[in-house]
This record gives C-alpha cells, structure tokens and sequence, in this order.
C-alpha cells in the first residue's frame, strides 16, 4: 500500500505540473502533496461503501500550498481534480510502458530518495479506484509477462524438466514428471480468494522479492 499511495501522489504532482492542464501553468516550488493512513470509525462514512463495515484504515492523499500562509494553488487544482485524476491516470496507464517507473511518468529530481518505491501500476490502478470505484486488476497479458519474465526462469533453473501451460486469467499450470500444480499471478491491490491447490503470487512481489516466492513455491 506504501508504494501504491507513494505512487499515486507522484502521479497527481506530475500531472499538475506536466499535464498540460488548461489553468494549471504551476511548478513544482508552487505545490507538495503527501499521504497518511488513518484509523476512521465514521458509520456514515463507511455506511457509502457496505453496511455492515463501520470502522476501518483510510489512505489519504493531501496537496498543499508551499508558500508561507498559502497562495490558492491547491484550492486551484481541487477545481480541476477530475482533469487532474484522469491526467494522471493517463501518465501512468497510458503514457509509458515502463516496468516499474521512469521519468517519462513519476520519477523526478524531486522524488529521487523514492525512486525504488514508485510503480505506475499501482499508482494507475488506485487513481482509477479513487476516481471511478473500478476494482484494481491484472491485465492478462501483464501477467504472463511477469510469469514468463521473472518466475519461470528461477523454476527452469531448479528444475530443467518444467513445462508450464497458461490457463488464463494469470493462471498458470507448472508440472514436471507427472506432478503439477498452478500458480496464480495477481495484482498486489486486489482481493484474492483461496483456492485450493493454487498458489497466490503478485506482481510487486514477483519484482521486488523473487527468491522469497521462488522458495515459497519450491517448499509448497
């Protein structure tokens, strides 16, 4: 979750400051923005979500003015948000088809000390979640790239008599001398379900932790 609100507040500052945004001409000495994660027990807050839900953690996403006392920028962008949503959106979904991040979507001078943190997927997937109630989700054929990339040559290695087959929807069926089991790829902010005899891997652990997974699926 740290590295999806890290990712989705970059998300919007670049949008705010390279969006080209009509109204929005604003730099990045102009406006800041941070996030937190607070405990909130408002019924009538969660009451818009489920009804038997009534406390629970909230991830807020502030911007705020830099200038002492504030200017009216962020007031400014809150007047344009849901330009400045799908902006953002757009930068991190649409825009760039790097793995992770680069500079050509949320990395900047600014963020350096954050680079290794940041992940347009995660950033585009809870901007979407924000903006239009739309579940996050691994695309089908991000999945098999993550699978066939990152994960089937660690197995390949320990075992050289693998064979796998795509079943879809990120899952995967692993066998060798009459043994298999299946794997299934997802994204790291969705909810999965068990399933039985299925083990449950997701895209930012594929990346960031391969040989704890490896070894996971090595001891399973």
């Amino acid at each position: 979750l740290y590295s999806a609100a890290m990712s989705a507040k970059e998300a919007l500052l670049n949008a705010i400051f390279r969006g080209n945004i009509p109204d929005l001409d604003l730099d990045s000495s102009e406006v800041d923005g941070h996030f937190r994660i607070l405990w909130s027990d408002d019924a009538e807050f969660w009451s818009q979500f489920s009804e038997d839900q009534q406390f629970g953690y909230v991830l807020e996403i502030f911007l705020f003015d830099n200038a002492s006392g504030g200017a009216g920028f962020a007031e400014r962008i809150g007047q344009s948000m849901e330009q400045v949503l799908d902006r953002a959106i757009e930068m991190c979904i649409e825009n760039c088809d790097c793995d992770t991040s680069c500079h050509r979507c949320l990395r900047s001078y600014q963020n350096r000390y954050h680079h290794k943190s940041l992940n347009r997927h995660l950033g585009g997937s809870l901007l979407n979640y924000i903006a239009y109630g739309d579940a996050p989700e691994l695309d089908e054929g991000r999945a098999n790239d993550l699978f066939m990339t990152y994960l089937l040559p660690q197995l390949v290695r320990h075992n050289p008599d693998i064979r796998t087959d795509n079943l879809g929807e990120g899952l995967f069926r692993v066998g060798a001398r009459g043994d298999s089991f299946d794997i299934r790829v997802s994204h790291a902010l969705c909810v999965v379900e068990e399933e039985e005899h299925v083990i449950h891997v997701h895209d930012v652990e594929l990346q960031r932790n391969l040989p704890d997974v490896v070894s996971r699926i090595l001891e399973g």
